[in-house]
């Protein structure tokens, strides 16, 4: 999926309730704002490529439709948009 545009990339926590890393340990959790079409897009295409998402696509109260995954060193990244 190519996708040009504007969009942005953001830290935050407290939308994805994961333990807190271990001591030492180094964790991040990157947020990717795209427009509200290209959610469900990107679910699809990181699913094709058997990319496991531990939070399929969910419309919040609050306004934000989010999907999470894990990179390969296991941090927590959003795919969201304001909706």
């Amino acid at each position: 999926m190519r996708w040009t545009g504007s969009g942005r990339l953001t830290t935050h926590s407290g939308r994805f309730d994961d333990p807190p890393p271990a001591p030492g340990a180094l964790s991040v959790q990157l947020a990717f704002r795209i427009p509200p079409a290209m959610v469900e897009a990107c679910a699809a295409e990181l699913e094709t490529k058997g990319v496991t998402l531990v939070s399929r696509l969910t419309d919040h109260p609050l306004g934000h439709r989010t999907i999470f995954f894990r990179d390969p060193d296991e941090n927590v990244l959003e795919i969201y948009a304001e909706i």
